[in-house]
């Protein structure tokens, strides 16, 4: 099972998303849950930072999650969404595959690059 972990930041409207290995078929149910669950707990135009530098391309059903995130991240009026991929970009490309379209993405190496990154444009 993959690893994950999603914080919500209600200081500064900004969801934080671990996702590391590989994600099964099963495990799509649960990581959905606590994606809507943390991001219930934020405002419309909220910021995304996405860690995905251990994220392994996952299952099918795993990928259709993907989509349904991307969806609800719409319908919720993200602000900007910043990618932190370090040097590892097979995952990436997964979510290149399944967001086409749904939203911008910043590309940075480290959660600390991130956080500048959109603390400096408030």
């Amino acid at each position: 099972m993959g690893d994950y972990d999603f914080k919500a930041d209600t200081v500064n409207n900004r969801l934080y998303m671990k996702l590391s290995g590989f994600f099964r078929d099963s495990d799509s149910a649960p990581v959905f849950d606590a994606f809507i669950e943390a991001v219930d707990q934020l405002k419309p135009g909220f910021d995304v930072i996405n860690d995905i530098r251990g994220f392994i391309p996952a299952s099918p059903a795993a990928a259709d999650t993907i989509k349904r995130a991307g969806k609800v991240i719409t319908e919720r009026k993200v602000g900007r969404t910043v990618r932190v991929t370090g040097k590892f970009i097979t995952g990436l490309l997964q979510f290149k595959r399944q967001l086409f379209g749904v939203t911008d993405v910043e590309i940075v190496n480290s959660i600390e690059e991130a956080e500048e990154l959109l603390d400096r444009d408030r």
